[in-house]
């Protein structure tokens, strides 16, 4: 990639109000919002604004009043809205994060009916996938694949494929959470999604969750997708790095006490396509992910403020 092929990217997922319980708090807490491809797409539009400033979140919203402040948060951000929608007489989803004192997370989600995952259901949904068609870039994660009925999950998977197959771009956080999978066939689908990208970002993690498969087994899994660039992600241990027909490392530097984790997976992918995007390598644009990565777990919540 480089900086004149960037023009339009389309950030497709979930976003949720968020209720976060801080380390031995037994009465407060703070409501915000968050979702793993919201949470790029805000940082994308901060580290490529002014040169690429058309970063668009796709999804649907419902029509209670805290819909209404995220749409407002969000467009305050510089992300384009276009695409986001209200059902009405629906809510938005809802997850509460409890942090213990080393800044872990639990999550627990109230999701089962949210609006997003409607998204490209019926003729509703065909007409939104034609529409983007106009974007040059699409980014979506394992998330998204999860909480997107079944229509509307083939759908996607069929415009990346199209992406692919035309050249533009195509972006994949593996992102796997097994709770939101149940009996579907997960492997499947993610594969599908591995496949249509032209970069995957997945973690190892990730990677044993969906296939269980062991490390000596991850290089020979990931190079027969036959993806032009990963960026496989250890926790702990070197960065992997494949583009252009090789495999390198990158050791990155390790914080030692983080604040909160959340979104530093989300913000480390937002300053690596930006990078990319603007045309530096990836071992370089690795460090710049993790600057940015750095800076998220150093602060509470998923949005760093502005001023910070």
């Amino acid at each position: 990639m480089s900086a004149e092929n960037v023009k339009k990217i389309a950030c497709i997922g979930e976003c949720m109000i968020e209720v976060s319980h801080q380390p031995n708090a037994t009465k407060h807490a703070t409501f915000s919002f968050g979702g793993d491809t919201l949470n790029t797409a805000i940082y994308l539009s901060r580290l490529l604004s002014p040169t690429a400033n058309d970063v668009s979140f796709v999804t649907l919203l419902g029509s209670d009043p805290y819909a209404k402040k995220m749409l407002n948060a969000w467009r305050a951000e510089g992300v384009n809205c276009e695409f986001v929608e209200y059902l009405e007489d629906r809510e938005t989803g809802l997850y509460s994060i409890h942090l213990d004192a080393a800044g872990e997370r639990t999550f627990y989600y109230w999701r089962s009916m949210s609006p997003a995952r409607e998204l490209f259901e019926g003729d509703i949904g065909a007409k939104r996938i034609e529409r983007l068609h106009q974007k040059d870039v699409l980014y979506f994660s394992g998330i998204t694949l999860a909480v997107l009925f079944p229509q509307g999950r083939e759908r996607l998977l069929k415009l990346a494929e199209y992406f692919k197959s035309v050249g533009k771009s195509v972006i994949f956080d593996t992102n796997y959470r097994a709770r939101l999978w149940q009996d579907e066939d997960a492997q499947y689908f993610n594969r599908t999604a591995m496949q249509s990208a032209t970069m995957l970002l997945p973690s190892r993690e990730d990677m044993t969750g969906i296939f269980g498969v062991d490390h000596a087994n991850w290089r020979e899994l990931l190079g027969s997708l036959q993806v032009p660039e990963i960026v496989f992600k250890q926790s702990g241990e070197p960065l992997r790095i494949f583009h252009q027909g090789h495999w390198v490392e990158k050791t990155l530097e390790k914080i030692q006490k983080p604040i909160d984790t959340t979104a530093a997976g989300d913000a480390f992918n937002a300053g690596y396509i930006a990078a990319r995007l603007q045309g530096s390598y990836p071992v370089h644009a690795s460090s710049l992910a993790h600057q940015l990565a750095c800076q998220v777990i150093s602060h509470r919540g998923a949005i760093v403020p502005r001023e910070a």
